[in-house]
């Protein structure tokens, strides 16, 4: 794959790979085996990411990166933004290989520390500060009542992902009768919205 693919394409080749690596091996998937299956050299990997730890630190920092846009859309809305970043959150958070990639996080965190503080830093902590941010924005327009903007980011996304990623991870169905993905995801932003509204 390396001759005549853009920087671009190979980077998000090389990010591709280390998630589908990591899913399957943890943290001790290798260079080598990222590399191969990226179809670029091992060379390549450490000229664009520096070490194995900054590419896993990368593949989180990309999914973030594509939550936290869909709070940059045209105009602004808070309902339909809201909509926009719950459902982009839960996409990644709950699919198959985002459910893989979270256990493969948790699994290392106890071994291997530094790296599970940086990957909170770039995953969870950036997630929820460019909410926050974005939350603030909305109480002080008055869109929103005043509440400690990261506290009220936080709530939102354990509401987003918490108990239904538990039940995920542990292999147990939903409910037949359950909402469905978009109404589940208008409930979320609703209930949130209807506790942070302005009396």
């Amino acid at each position: 794959m390396e001759a005549g693919t853009s920087g671009a394409g190979k980077r998000k080749a090389v990010c591709d790979a280390a998630i589908q690596a990591f899913i399957e091996d943890g943290y001790a998937a290798s260079m080598d085996s990222i590399a191969s299956r990226a179809g670029v050299a091992k060379q390549t990997l450490y000229n664009q990411f520096g070490s194995k730890e900054q590419l896993f630190a990368e593949v989180i920092r990309l999914n973030v990166d594509a939550i936290t846009l869909s709070l940059d859309g045209p105009g602004f809305d808070l309902r339909v933004s809201l909509l926009r970043f719950v459902e982009a959150f839960r996409y990644r958070a709950l699919s198959q290989w985002g459910l893989g990639l979270h256990r493969a996080l948790i699994a290392e965190a106890p071994r291997f520390p530094k790296l599970a503080r940086l990957i909170f830093e770039t995953g969870p902590a950036s997630a929820r500060d460019a909410l926050a941010r974005f939350l603030r924005s909305a109480m002080e327009s008055g869109q929103l009542r005043k509440v400690d903007a990261h506290f009220a980011a936080e709530l939102l996304m354990s509401m987003v992902a918490g108990f239904e990623r538990v039940r995920l991870l542990y292999g147990v169905k939903a409910d037949p009768v359950a909402l469905n993905e978009k109404q589940r995801c208008a409930a979320i932003v609703d209930c949130f919205l209807n506790g942070l509204a302005i009396e």
